[in-house]
Formats: C-alpha cells, sequence, structure tokens
C-alpha cells in the first residue's frame, strides 16, 4: 500500500523528465537528503510487479492500483525517449512493460508529456476522481500526498472489512482489505465499515492464502455485466487491478492443502472457508514498524502439554500483536541471526553486487547476478525462463527469509554468515522431516561494494 513502499528499483535509474516547455522535472529533481525524488515514484510503480511484469501480492494486498500505490494514470499516455522518440501506451500493463523492457542505453523511457491525468481517492467525497496534472509543481504535490515514505506496515493475516466508495462515474463500489489495519494506513476507521463483505470484490481473499488454492479456469464477471475466463492467479490479478467492480462467477473449485477439491457454491461458502483458513489469532488493528529487534516467547503444545516450543518475532509489537504479554517474553534462543545483522547494518553498505545460488527442487541451474544501488536492486541477470519472483534479492531480504523460516520451526537449518560484513554467506533450511523436496538453500560468491 502506499504507506509502505519499499524503494526497489525494477530499472536503471530512470530520469523522469518532461518534455513540455523548457521545464523540466530533472530541474527539480530533490538532492539527496530531500524527500522522495520523482525518479523514485516510477520505481515504486514497478516495484508493484516483478520483473516479468506480474503483480507482486505482498505489495497489492487490496487488488486495486489507487488504493495499493496511491494514483492511477489516465490512458493513453506519451512517453518520450532518450533518442527523441514517443510512444503511446494504452493501459497500466503496457506502461509497466515499456518501463521494464525499453531500458538501455540506446533507447530507454525519459519522460512523460504533459499534462496529464490521475485516479486518486478523495476521502472527503469517498470517491475515486480524475485529477488533471499540469506541471511539475501538481505532480509534486500529489507524491507529497501520497505519504511514500511512511514506513508502517500491517501484520499478514485476513480477517476482511470493507468499505464502499465511488468510482469516477459516481457508482458505488465495496473494497475489501485484508483487516482493519490495512484499511487504517489509507485513513478508514471503524466508521467506513460496511456491516458485510458480501458486496465485496473478493480480490481480499487471495491475500496470503495459506490452506488452499484457486483451480483454473475460473470466470469473473465485471460490473458490466461482462464474463472474462482466467487461466492462472496471475492473469486473475492483473485483469482485477484496475476494475472497480467485478465478482466470481460461482461455483469455483480450490484445493485445499490435503491435496483434496472442493466445490464453492456462493460468495459465503468462500469467506466461511477463509474463517476457517485463519481464524481470529492475531489482532487485526495491530500497527507496527519494520524494527528488526527478535522478540521471543515460550509455547506449550496444546496436544502435548509437556512439550514446549519458542515463538520468534522480529520486535515486541508483533508478539503483542499476537495477543503476547511483555511477561511472556523469553530470552531468544542462542543465534548468530541478531549478531550477523548488527554487523551488516554497522557496515553501512548501501551498494554492492553479489552472486546469488538458490538450491532448491527446481529449474534454477546458474547463479543470479544481482546489483544493489542504495539499498534497492537495479538490476538482474540469470535464470530468465524461471524469474526471480520470491527471490531474496537483496541482503536485507535474505536475513528477512531466515527470521520467517526460523518462525515456522524448520527441521533442520543452516546458517553461515561473512566474518567481515555479516552477510548471510550460506543458508538453508529443510522444513519438514517426512517431506521431500521442500529444502531450500542461498548462497553469496563474489561479493563486491560498489
Amino acid at each position: 500500500m502506499k504507506t509502505q513502499k519499499n524503494l526497489i528499483l525494477f530499472l536503471p535509474i530512470l530520469l523522469f523528465v518532461f518534455s513540455s516547455c523548457t521545464q523540466t522535472v530533472s530541474d527539480k529533481l530533490p538532492k539527496e537528503d530531500d524527500d522522495l525524488s520523482m525518479v523514485a515514484v516510477m520505481n515504486l510503480l514497478t516495484s508493484q510487479f516483478d520483473n516479468s511484469g506480474n503483480l507482486r501480492q505482498d505489495e497489492n494486498p487490496v487488488g486495486n492500483i489507487v488504493f495499493d500505490f496511491c494514483f492511477n494514470f489516465v490512458y493513453p499516455l506519451e512517453l518520450s525517449y532518450s533518442n527523441g522518440n514517443t510512444k503511446e501506451v494504452q493501459s497500466l500493463e503496457n506502461l509497466v512493460f515499456v518501463l521494464i523492457t525499453d531500458s538501455s542505453e540506446e533507447q530507454s523511457v525519459n519522460g512523460i508529456v504533459f499534462p496529464f491525468s490521475v485516479e486518486v481517492f478523495n476521502s472527503q467525497s469517498a470517491a475515486i476522481e480524475v485529477v488533471s496534472i499540469q506541471d511539475v509543481d501538481e505532480f509534486e504535490s500529489l507524491v507529497e500526498n501520497c505519504d511514500f515514505e511512511n514506513d508502517l506496515f500491517c501484520i499478514e493475516i485476513y480477517a476482511p472489512v470493507c468499505v464502499k466508495v465511488s468510482d469516477p462515474a459516481g457508482d458505488a463500489f465495496v473494497i475489501t482489505y485484508p483487516n482493519t489495519c490495512y484499511a487504517g494506513l489509507d485513513g478508514f476507521t471503524e466508521e467506513d465499515f460496511i456491516e458485510d463483505c458480501k458486496e465485496g470484490t473478493n480480490k481480499g481473499d487471495l491475500f496470503e492464502r495459506k490452506c488452499f488454492e484457486l483451480d483454473f479456469p475460473l470466470t469473473i464477471k465485471t460490473g458490466s455485466g461482462k464474463s472474462i475466463t482466467l487461466e492462472s492467479e496471475l492473469e486473475l490479478e492483473k485483469t482485477v487491478y484496475q476494475l472497480y467492480h467485478w465478482e466470481y462467477q460461482f461455483p469455483i473449485s480450490i484445493t485445499k492443502e490435503d491435496g483434496s477439491e472442493q466445490i464453492l457454491e456462493s460468495t459465503e461458502s468462500l469467506n466461511a472457508l477463509l474463517e476457517e483458513c485463519y481464524g481470529d489469532y492475531w489482532k487485526t488493528d495491530c500497527m507496527c514498524t519494520k524494527e528488526y529487534n527478535p522478540t521471543c516467547t515460550q509455547i506449550t503444545d496444546p496436544l502435548n502439554p509437556k512439550n514446549t516450543y519458542i515463538e520468534m518475532f522480529s520486535n515486541p509489537c508483533e508478539a503483542i500483536c499476537a495477543g503476547f504479554e511483555e511477561e511472556d517474553f523469553v530470552k531468544c534462543p542462542s543465534t548468530d541471526v541478531e549478531e550477523n545483522y548488527k554487523l551488516w547494518e554497522s557496515s553501512q553498505i548501501k551498494s554492492y553486487s553479489f552472486d546469488l545460488m538458490v538450491s532448491c527442487y527446481c529449474t534454477i541451474q546458474e547463479p543470479y547476478q544481482i546489483r544493489v544501488i542504495n539499498g534497492k536492486v537495479e538490476q538482474i541477470k540469470g535464470n530468465d525462463a524461471w524469474g526471480s519472483e520470491g527471490i531474496p534479492t537483496t541482503v536485507d531480504a535474505l536475513f528477512d527469509t531466515i527470521l520467517k523460516k526460523l518462525r515456522q520451526k524448520p527441521f533442520q537449518y543452516k546458517l553461515e554468515f561473512d566474518s567481515e560484513y555479516g552477510y548471510p554467506s550460506d543458508i538453508s533450511f529443510d522444513m519438514v522431516e517426512m517431506i521431500a523436496d521442500e529444502e531450500i538453500g542461498y548462497s553469496i560468491s563474489n561479493f563486491k561494494i560498489l
């Protein structure tokens, strides 16, 4: 969502230069210590997608660009290139494809022509409105209102709440947030929530789904009554991203974790399944920062009270949001994770390159060659057919992967760190003793400071 963007660069530096009159955005780009530059904003838009142009689920919990990002361009949109050419893009998908692919030194996007229009949400009128952007100052004002630099984030749990808003034509529709925290990041309160989510777009059910998968093909119906048959979850997500009105065309088929299939006849049966999946263990109104301060609690196995295990959280806030109190905290098991993370942080290395080899039951056969500039991924090469979605492509992402895997109490794991800088040099996890081919490992080589 717009309040929790990470400045991940998926393309080379994009000079957001506009070709109207003599004024350009490059003249007004913030200095290094200033607020977010327009270059970063365009990269934020691209970071909603992976390198193949597919939606990143972790960045799109609502499934609508206006609420997950902050605004949506009104198309067609005219782009300019470094070689003097221009190109008109007809859709968001077309724009993202251009930004990802047209990035060579000979031909790269270096501008967008004023004026252009965007769709934004007006909280006063509870409606999505079309706003014309005439110049750099107006664009900078739009960005400031988006509050991209807010680092608050929400616990990933599905306990949906819905709000009713209006689209640009004035027609009411319902958006579904995964929980009250995500709705709160967009400024909604309990007073804004409608009684139930039966009228919702159902996008929220795709968020962090843990106990079942949708079976494809399936069909959705748009607000205009058009039926669209979709062949994959990625196709579903990309299709509904800019729709304000849509619903599943029931019945739909799902496959549970144990491999059994189930036919869902209605929205009610889908919601019942989701409640069964997630329960109400997490408090849904919790909002924590991304502080890394490992906090542990000791849990007693309810089926065998003689057995206890340690639950690790990123910080005390997350533990409290899970229902624990400070008196429940215990000393975390002695691992090298915290010590090496502090060593990595103290090194203050923001720009670096490395080769990342992924060991898994998959077709990855060569290392990824990764280049990180100012903490953001600038370039990834290798394994083009497999892609890099879901792969930790920065040192911080590797630490995050370690923490998440340790929370899941793996059967076996190995953690090795670089003695000089602290980054994870060789890690692997075998999560379940009785399941073959689910092991995963990551190793870093050729690490260089840039």
